[in-house]
């Protein structure tokens, strides 16, 4: 009886400190928001574990990514369909570049980062332009809900979008 006692009541403070630490750990992840939230202003756009910067101005591609580079970020990398939607509810009926190129090996699309694109969102029938078109850039096509990707010259001029991770951040 006094085994079952004790096991009860061991159970019972290991519990309370499950709690403690689930407890502190909310505190860190609110501290966390609130940092973050305070660190997005008007020009960055805080989305889940990244900041995004929306130029105005329009600028090729080697420029678009320099800007980026002064602000300590890259261009946007897409990553899932939800950072595609992101991007489609703030760039309507604009285009923007993204940071992925094949202008080393044509056909060979990589991100800024140098890991190979494995899958994408192109518009219908791209990439199309062979060895004139390196770069791409995000585009709105047929429909307002529908957004694609199309390649295009690298020295044309198009608005940008920055991509910095939160991860600095809160470290």
């Amino acid at each position: 009886m006094a085994l079952l006692l004790l096991k009860i009541v061991w159970d019972r403070k290991t519990e309370v400190l499950i709690i403690f630490d689930l407890t502190l750990s909310i505190s860190t992840l609110l501290d966390n928001h609130s940092l973050l939230t305070c660190r997005a202003t008007d020009q960055w756009i805080f989305y889940q574990f990244s900041f995004y910067y929306m130029s105005n101005e329009t600028k090729n591609w080697t420029e678009s990514r320099q800007d980026c580079l002064k602000k300590e970020a890259d261009l946007i990398i897409i990553n899932s369909s939800e950072e595609q939607d992101f991007v489609k509810n703030n760039t309507v009926n604009r285009e923007f570049w993204i940071g992925v190129n094949d202008s080393d090996v044509e056909g060979r699309w990589k991100w800024v980062d140098g890991s190979n694109l494995t899958s994408g969102f192109w518009a219908s029938r791209e990439p199309n332009g062979g060895r004139e078109e390196n770069c791409a850039v995000t585009y709105l096509i047929e429909h307002p809900t529908l957004l694609g990707w199309l390649d295009v010259k690298c020295n044309n001029a198009y608005q940008w979008i920055c991509e910095k991770s939160i991860l600095p951040f809160i470290e």
